[in-house]
């Protein structure tokens, strides 16, 4: 977490977000050290979703509006085969 954002915060400082195009420039500044998460964000979050593959999440730390983190849930569906 960056310096400036406090080790406990407040609920009411977080905002939650469905990711879309109008958050590209703020996918793009997001720091992780985890590569994959990044590559993840940037590369493959808005297209699953547009695909209905995943929905990712965005949570925003409110005084800053600094991206904190990302959630994301795969979509599940079910399919039968007929002989």
């Amino acid at each position: 977490m960056p310096d400036d954002i406090p080790d406990k915060i407040n609920p009411e400082d977080l905002r939650i977000e469905k990711i879309d195009r109008r958050h590209i420039t703020q996918i793009n500044n997001f720091k992780s050290s985890y590569k994959e998460l990044k590559d993840f964000l940037v590369e493959d979050a808005l297209g699953n979703q547009e695909m209905a593959i995943s929905t990712t999440y965005l949570w925003f730390y409110n005084p800053k509006n600094e991206l904190l983190m990302l959630q994301f849930w795969l979509m599940q569906s079910e399919f039968m085969v007929q002989d």
